[in-house]
């Protein structure tokens, strides 16, 4: 299996995980208002991250918290500790990783040249002298 790095810890890893989390959850008796955001780590670095917005989000989140909040985070540490990336993780990191978007079988593309390589054989009107 391709090992990709961590952007947390900067460590290589074979199951670097991407989830949409609650990053922030405000919950007053008449609203709530919720911020989203993905989280790409390792496996270890997630649940260091799920715990860190567990504990931002129990007070501002209050009732929805148990409701809401814990089983999304409890679901996403679980996740956590399969084998293997996520799907996510693929589509975000793998184009930063990719030599500059060019097949191996192909060759890099060559500045355009009008002439082909030859010098103009009449006087340009728009070439400055």
């Amino acid at each position: 299996m391709d090992q990709l790095p961590c952007p947390k810890c900067g460590q290589m890893t074979e199951s670097l995980k991407a989830y949409r989390l609650p990053t922030f959850l405000l919950f007053l008796w008449f609203g709530a208002s919720f911020k989203h955001g993905t989280v790409v780590a390792c496996p270890s670095c997630m649940r260091k991250e799920l715990g860190k917005l567990a504990l931002i989000n129990i007070l501002p989140a209050n009732l929805l918290f148990p409701l809401l909040v814990a089983p999304w985070y409890t679901i996403a540490a679980i996740r956590s500790t399969t084998s293997g990336h996520s799907a996510k993780a693929r589509e975000l990191v793998a184009p930063v990783m990719m030599p500059s978007g060019y097949g191996y079988d192909q060759p890099p593309p060559q500045p355009f040249d009008p002439y082909g390589g030859q010098a103009p054989t009449m006087k340009d009107p728009y070439r400055r002298e």
